[in-house]
């Protein structure tokens, strides 16, 4: 396929066959019918690959790779290095596009011609409408500065989906970063995806539209976090990531350094008491402790100065984190 059409939409898939034709069919259900799927089979042991290469038999739109399990952010590579849109969308394998999703973003991208288009998403837990809008910036149509999101990518989680934004296919184009250190990781890979197109962006859009259906359920990811996982929580390779591109931000300056250190901190005692909750017996504390001993406190990062910063539940969060190891 040499033509270019206006939308890629890329779909890493493991072991999804329970909710994988839903979300196969909330994209043959948009409105706005330019657009190729790319699904990348991540060695699933389940029915997931005989499902795409069903669906592709059917429609030449589908484009199905089957490879050994490597996690889902070389999946998304896989797709990302094939796809000939003019945009990139993502939507992950239980998820589901708004049947108004591509419709949408068009009517956005024929007015102006923007790098990127941030919008909104609904989570849904058994079939319900689950607290706020996911990555909600304000009630009406903006045009937010780059250092804006840039800013709130070293200091929180808030607009770290891959899944809620629209992207110029060509603002991942010649990037040399040695991303192996994510093999195998789940958790911070979708802000080190987005660091290197952030940093080529020059003009974003953000609408208030809820375009995407994050829906939770007990097999996904999030769901399976045991506590085998919490090194990898602690995202550390993210944060490594997120100091390189400040220095190519410029973004150096003492303001920067505490939001980033700030948002070590907050993580690493979310992470250390969300997963002291799942602790059952001694050998699960165990487990923790020595996942958290290994990981140990990177003091680059979260300098003790910026401790008098957190407020104060954040402080004694920290201070629990710390001294139950």
């Amino acid at each position: 396929m040499d033509k270019e059409i206006k939308f890629s939409i890329i779909m890493p898939v493991y072991n999804a066959g329970p909710f994988l034709e839903d979300s196969i069919r909330s994209v043959f259900a948009q409105e706005e019918k330019d657009w190729e799927l790319l699904a990348v089979d991540d060695g699933s042991t389940d029915s997931s690959g005989r499902i795409l290469d069903r669906f592709a038999k059917e429609d030449p739109r589908i484009r199905v790779w089957h490879q050994e399990n490597k996690g889902q952010f070389f999946a998304r590579q896989k797709g990302i290095e094939n796809a000939v849109g003019e945009y990139l969308l993502f939507l992950d394998s239980d998820d589901e596009f708004e049947k108004n999703c591509l419709q949408a973003l068009t009517a956005v991208l024929e007015k102006q011609d923007y790098d990127m288009v941030l919008f909104t998403g609904t989570s849904m837990v058994d079939g319900k409408k689950a607290g706020v809008p996911i990555g909600k910036i304000s009630d009406s149509r903006e045009e937010p500065e780059m250092r804006w999101l840039r800013r709130q990518l070293i200091s929180s989680d808030a607009y770290n989906s891959l899944c809620m934004k629209a992207f110029k296919r060509t603002l991942f184009q010649g990037d040399r970063t040695d991303y192996s250190c994510l093999a195998g990781r789940m958790y911070g890979e979708d802000k080190a995806r987005l660091l290197y197109p952030v940093t080529k962006a020059r003009r974003i859009c953000y609408i208030p539209d809820s375009l995407y259906v994050y829906k939770r359920h007990e097999d996904s990811v999030i769901s399976q976090s045991g506590i085998s996982q919490a090194e990898d929580r602690l995202a550390d390779g993210m944060f490594a990531f997120l100091r390189r591109y400040m220095e190519e931000w410029r973004m150096e300056d003492e303001e920067s350094r505490k939001l980033l250190g700030l948002y070590y901190m907050r993580n690493y005692s979310n992470v250390y008491l969300g997963f002291r909750k799942k602790c059952h017996s001694t050998g699960d504390l165990r487990t923790l402790r020595r996942a958290f001993s290994k990981a140990g406190y990177n003091a680059a990062i979260g300098r003790p100065r910026y401790f008098w910063d957190l407020p104060g539940r954040e402080k004694l969060k920290f201070i629990i984190s710390r001294f139950h190891l």
